[in-house]
């Protein structure tokens, strides 16, 4: 999405305008606006903190210590009404001076705030933001409205961008809180903050895959079966993840984690597994990334998670060289995994011939 140019003169309008998009209208609350995304989207982060740090100088809010709110709605900007459209739980509030992104959620007791910070320390930390406030207020006893502030680089983001990442904190909360299953997008940040317990239940899927132990590479085959592995993610259009020290049970409709048990992490030799990618997967896959997440009671004891980040369309299929047989690995040959639902799967020659008649038919114009 291009991002938009903001104006605002608080002396002539009570509006804030995204040049060629639409307004952020104010609520008539004194210090809040809200918008349609499709409107407010395009805006320039920058240039929205500095029209909001208009409004609130010439309004003197700053002066009481209050906030300036923008609540964001989905709903379209065409059907947009600011007295009716409901918000997301996610918006913006410029706060002592800086814009934040905030997330509002409902949790259980208040005794869950004190979790909040190390659950969302790795993903922060990995994005360059930081928590600049928590707080809850009662909602409906036992159940606390929590408010998380987060504070992010705006250079070169958009509102869109702000809102997006707003929904991954808040996808992160709330897997954490039990109210939803994993996310792709959350589940990395969640065993690096070590809440492996959340993953008790969750189905392996079309980008989970848990294995007890990790690849014993004194058997050849274990070169062979993680080459496969890897390139069946490769594959997949999101990428995935291989988590080395969940257990999984059979439930009859596919594997689901039911605990973790902890590996030494001086077995999981990365540059061997990177090494093995590199050798027998054609092409290179990018961003393959080997992961040791310490325990944080027993010394040198963890997980591991091996990264397959989404690839690019042009550069699969693919492709493992060699094939497992009753004495090994044999090498002159090709096989094409992909990730079927909770399983790898291998297509036939029928399907990977078809795929090659197909290119060569594109290569000669026909």
């Amino acid at each position: 999405m291009a991002s938009a140019r903001v104006t605002f003169n608080p002396k002539k309008d009570h509006h804030i305008n995204v040049v060629g998009h639409g307004t952020i209208r104010s609520d008539g609350s004194g210090n809040g606006f809200v918008a349609s995304l499709e409107a407010a989207g395009p805006a320039r982060a920058l240039e929205l903190e500095a029209a909001l740090r208009r409004f609130a100088r010439y309004n003197e809010i700053e002066a009481y210590g209050d906030e300036v709110r923008v609540a964001l709605s989905l709903v379209a900007a065409r059907h947009f009404d600011e007295d009716f459209a409901p918000v997301e739980q996610v918006g913006l509030a410029l706060a002592g001076g800086e814009l934040l992104v905030v997330v509002h959620m409902i949790l259980d007791t208040p005794s869950d705030l004190d979790a909040i910070e190390p659950l969302l320390a790795p993903f922060f930390g990995r994005h360059g933001a930081r928590l600049a406030s928590v707080h809850d207020d009662p909602y409906d006893d036992p159940h606390h409205m929590v408010e998380v502030g987060v504070a992010w680089p705006l250079a070169r983001r958009t509102v869109a961008d702000l809102f997006a990442f707003g929904n991954d904190v808040l996808a992160l909360l709330e897997a954490a809180d039990g109210g939803a299953e994993i996310e792709q997008s959350a589940a990395i940040d969640l065993l690096d903050a070590g809440r492996w317990d959340l993953f008790r239940g969750q189905p392996e899927s079309g980008w989970l895959e848990a294995k007890g132990k990790p690849y014993d590479f004194r058997d050849p085959r274990a070169e062979y079966e993680l080459a496969k592995d890897v390139a069946a993610f490769a594959n997949s259009p999101g990428g995935g993840l291989i988590v080395l020290g969940l257990t999984t049970t059979d439930t009859g409709d596919g594997d689901t984690v039911t605990g973790h048990k902890l590996i030494r992490l001086a077995s999981i030799r990365r540059q061997r597994c990177r090494n093995v990618i590199a050798r027998r997967v054609y092409p290179a896959v990018r961003g393959f990334e080997v992961r040791r997440i310490a325990d944080a009671e027993k010394s040198g004891y963890g997980l591991a998670v091996l990264v397959i980040p989404s690839q690019r369309e042009d550069a699969t299929p693919f492709l493992v060289t060699g094939i497992v047989d009753d004495k090994g690995v044999l090498g002159a040959h090709i096989l094409l995994s992909v990730r079927r639902e909770d399983d790898t799967a291998h297509l036939d020659a029928a399907s990977i011939h078809a795929r090659l008649r197909l290119g060569e038919q594109m290569l000669a114009g026909r």
